[in-house]
């Protein structure tokens, strides 16, 4: 945006950063109670904190399809056993139906935005009173908070209005990579620099690159807990000529109720064909995987700690995607404490 642009909407404009044809990269700072109307906007835990801290967001034009929260540093309250469910009852991060609680630094979050209609986002911050519980840790954030534009739709509605056919997938808007890239004699339009992030719609998480590294909420290197009731996708950019994508576990160890001799947490051990009510259905859903130590053990769902210090390899058709499940129990005996896999698409 021009650099007078984001002076006026409260912003800065460091030196050097992506400066290009009299265009400027536009950062703020919000603190609690406060509005903005930025491309990019970081939220951050002030010095003086209440037991509710609201930030609003307000979308920079009707093309925003997207919010992409980066977790540069996030600490709450961790979820504790409420009624059998690790719950976010102290200190609660809420955005839209999704809520976060625990430590979460280097994890991101992406939320869906109905184009030309929806104008603002809520982020809330909901903290339990240190006086009343001063044994709790002290809270922290700070959030970069990414507007992400969809390309303009074919239709234009009578006042000249370009919206986005939320009937028509987003990938559609896109022209293929392998097409001849457009030259821009300008800068180009903030939706083409906005493909490289533009997440397939429904994905909490979206990770473009090949490579990388996936956990899951409230890790904490193998010492924290999941929050219960989670069910959310983990998507990847599948690129033309991908074939497959493989993931190798630093880290695995996910709820169950029972194991059997030949079944050590695959499948209908972790989410049975007959709903069983009082049976665990914490998983992490991969379509078609085979594991790359035990080649004969082909599976979709796993649990409890079936993919410990292993690989397996997907080569399913359609967009490289994963869903991660946490039901309403949880049983001490058998920590629920999470996930961290690296994956290679290739």
């Amino acid at each position: 945006m021009r650099r007078a642009d984001c002076l006026r909407d409260g912003g800065e404009t460091p030196p050097g950063d992506c400066d290009r044809k009299g265009t400027y990269c536009c950062t703020a700072f919000l603190g609690c109670g406060g509005s903005a109307h930025l491309k990019r906007v970081y939220i951050e835990r002030p010095e003086v904190f209440e037991t509710s801290c609201n930030h609003n967001i307000i979308m920079i034009n009707e093309n925003i399809c997207q919010l992409r929260l980066d977790f540069e540093e996030f600490e709450l309250a961790p979820p504790f056993d409420v009624g059998g469910t690790p719950t976010c009852i102290f200190d609660n991060f809420q955005v839209k139906d999704f809520q976060l609680c625990g430590v979460n630094d280097g994890q991101h979050v992406y939320v869906d935005v109905t184009p030309g209609t929806q104008l603002n986002v809520e982020l809330t911050f909901t903290l339990t009173d240190r006086m009343v519980n001063p044994g709790l840790v002290n809270p922290r954030w700070r959030i970069l908070v990414t507007q992400i534009e969809c390309p303009p739709a074919v239709a234009t509605l009578r006042d000249g209005r370009n919206l986005i056919d939320e009937s028509v997938p987003y990938e559609q808007y896109i022209p293929e990579i392998t097409r001849e890239p457009k030259v821009y004699h300008t800068a180009p339009p903030a939706y083409v620099l906005d493909q490289a992030i533009l997440a397939p719609r429904g994905c909490l998480q979206y990770f473009p690159n090949p490579s990388g590294i996936i956990e899951s909420f409230n890790f904490q290197n193998g010492r924290g807990t999941y929050p219960g009731n989670m069910n959310y996708a983990i998507c990847f950019r599948r690129r033309p000529n991908d074939k497959r994508i493989s993931f190798t576990s630093h880290f695995f160890q996910l709820g169950f109720t029972i194991l059997s001799a030949d079944n050590e947490g695959y499948d209908n051990i972790c989410f049975t064909q007959i709903e069983s009510p009082g049976r665990s259905e914490d998983y992490l859903f991969i379509p078609q995987a085979v594991r790359q130590s035990f080649p004969n053990v082909r599976a979709s769902y796993f649990c409890a700690q079936s993919l410990a210090n292993t690989s397996v390899i997907a080569t399913q058709s359609g967009p490289f995607v994963i869903h991660f499940n946490s039901d309403s129990l949880y049983d001490s005996q058998r920590p629920e404490i999470g996930f961290r896999m690296s994956y290679q698409i290739s």
